[in-house]
């Protein structure tokens, strides 16, 4: 006898299905990892670049006063000043960062000292993410941020 077959059963496609399930969620998973990493990278990024456009605006200033000691007037004057990178500037004005929360900019009092240190703030941040400033201040005489990195909390 001969067995005549030209399709594939039933149960080969329900394999097949159950199979490409399983791949397609490792994918989003995987894919989801990727964009925290990258979102994570874009902020270490724009903290960096306020940071330092921050530190080169005011170089010459011994406080960050003008700044402003609001985080709506911090940000409104950072804004005017180029501080900002205009990519985190929304058409209606917010500033916002990497994972999509607002950011804020002001000055802040530092050892004792009005107005001589400056305060990034951001919201909205995933628990995947956490930023951690380190001052040096046997290099630096004015307490200036020396490190700024961006800590993912170890698996």
């Amino acid at each position: 006898m001969k067995s005549n077959e030209t399709g594939r059963s039933m149960i080969e496609m329900l394999g097949v299905l159950a199979i490409v399930g399983v791949l397609s969620i490792g994918g989003i998973t995987g894919y989801s990892k990727a964009m925290t990493k990258f979102k994570t990278n874009k902020l270490r990024e724009q903290l960096n670049t306020i940071s330092t456009n921050l530190m080169s605006t005011f170089i010459n200033e011994r406080s960050y006063a003008s700044l402003g000691a609001s985080n709506e007037e911090g940000t409104a004057m950072a804004k005017y000043l180029n501080i900002i990178p205009d990519d985190m500037i929304l058409s209606n004005g917010t500033v916002v960062h990497a994972f999509g929360g607002p950011l804020y900019v002001k000055a802040i009092s530092y050892n004792g000292k009005q107005y001589s240190a400056f305060s990034i703030t951001c919201e909205g941040l995933p628990k995947e993410a956490s930023v951690v400033l380190s001052i040096d201040n046997n290099n630096l005489q004015d307490g200036s941020i020396m490190h700024l990195k961006l800590a993912q909390p170890s698996e």
